[in-house]
């Protein structure tokens, strides 16, 4: 069964790091990109086609929507889980177009079980997805 591919685009050194090492610890989970860097995501989220984008949302906020759209443009654009810590942007974040919302000082228990979701949907939905050779 293929590996649920994640790419992160944190600025926070320490959220990263933290990520990285949960995930990195999950069988059925694969971090198939990593950046600090705005310029540039666009074209690194095509190029690796992950299934689930976690982003953090002080990112750049302001340009937050430019980039929702260009994701939800890609020929296979991505789940997108936004981070911040930031809880009355909730509902922009939503309107920009986040399938979910998670505290950065969430612990990773919140985290996986969404993860997991997705994996076990798109488990059950090999017949209607692209599959991808690692």
């Amino acid at each position: 069964m293929t590996k649920l591919r994640i790419f992160i685009a944190c600025v926070d050194e320490r959220l990263r790091f933290a990520l990285l090492l949960v995930l990195n610890q999950e069988p059925d989970l694969t971090v198939v990109g990593i950046t600090d860097r705005l310029p540039g995501l666009i074209i690194q989220v095509e190029a690796t086609q992950p299934d689930v984008l976690l982003l953090e949302w002080e990112f750049s906020s302001q340009e937050m929507p430019a980039i929702l759209t260009s994701i939800r443009n890609c020929a296979s654009p991505p789940i997108v889980i936004y981070f911040s810590n930031h809880l009355e942007e909730k509902d922009a974040v939503f309107a920009a177009g986040a399938s979910y919302f998670i505290a950065k000082n969430a612990p990773p228990d919140l985290l996986l079980p969404i993860l997991h979701g997705i994996y076990t949907d798109r488990s059950k939905s090999t017949s209607t997805k692209i599959v991808r050779h690692q």
